[in-house]
């Protein structure tokens, strides 16, 4: 799998020397420099693609004298009450100057609209923390994906993705929560056919997690092999070689 390392993190300085040292990324081809969207609102910055760009640029700098492609990964978190139409158009575009797109809701409708207009290579399925917190949780209530998803994320060959960071910092109760619920979603994926991938975005150096780990996790979770971790929608060296033949006019996509 392609290492996922998060911008905040490269830019600090040594930061390559660093992650070669953990042996994070030495085993691999391609490099996933992940900039984050944490407000729809962003969106509306008419400059936000130059800034993405220009950032990236910068960053694949320092990869200049190493054997590594860096590939431009764009993560979005969108609130629910933060959605409108307007910003799918907007979405949809930026699809076109990074090179993946992963959208995070935990709302199924919000999903759903972006997974039909091909707007995203990846969806995360993350839980709604006001139904979390409340007393009287009942789980079939935030238990994640459902079979309108599921239909929508395998027509427009889109992929499913749990981010290991929701498990980080919460407690035991929650995180049981958490577990219960990547398993649900686990074994309709598994039953609807799609893609469907474990993965970790690096902030920092303490969040390195090595392949190993991942599948040893993966095993724990979900037991069976519900998540196909090597497929074309994965953050594989195949995927990404791909998406230069696309980019240069030899593949149709």
């Amino acid at each position: 799998m392609i290492p996922l390392i998060h911008s905040s993190l490269l830019s600090k300085e040594n930061s390559i020397t660093l992650l070669q040292e953990e042996n994070c990324i030495n085993n691999s081809k391609y490099i996933g420099i992940v900039q984050t969207i944490s407000s729809l609102k962003e969106l509306e910055n008419k400059e936000l693609r130059h800034i993405i760009k220009n950032s990236f640029n910068t960053l694949t700098q320092k990869f200049k004298n190493t054997t590594f492609k860096p590939v431009n990964v764009c993560y979005i978190d969108i609130k629910e009450f933060e959605f409108k139409d307007k910003y799918i158009s907007i979405i949809s575009s930026l699809k076109q100057e990074v090179d993946y797109l992963i959208c995070c809701s935990y709302s199924n409708t919000t999903l759903v609209q972006l997974t039909s207009k091909k707007c995203t290579h990846l969806i995360c399925n993350v839980f709604n923390q006001d139904l979390v917190n409340r007393f009287d949780f009942i789980h079939h209530f935030n238990s994640g994906i459902n079979h309108v998803l599921c239909n929508e994320i395998k027509e427009r060959e889109a992929g499913l993705g749990v981010e290991m960071s929701i498990f980080h910092n919460i407690s035991q109760f929650k995180q049981a929560k958490y577990f219960s619920s990547c398993i649900q979603n686990s074994k309709l994926a598994t039953k609807s056919k799609i893609p469907h991938l474990l993965f970790k975005i690096i902030y920092s150096i303490t969040d390195i997690r090595t392949q190993k780990e991942l599948v040893l996790i993966q095993k724990a979770l979900f037991k069976a092999q519900s998540f196909q971790i090597q497929n074309q929608l994965s953050f594989t060296e195949e995927f990404f070689e791909k998406q230069e033949r696309i980019k240069r006019g030899d593949l149709i996509e």
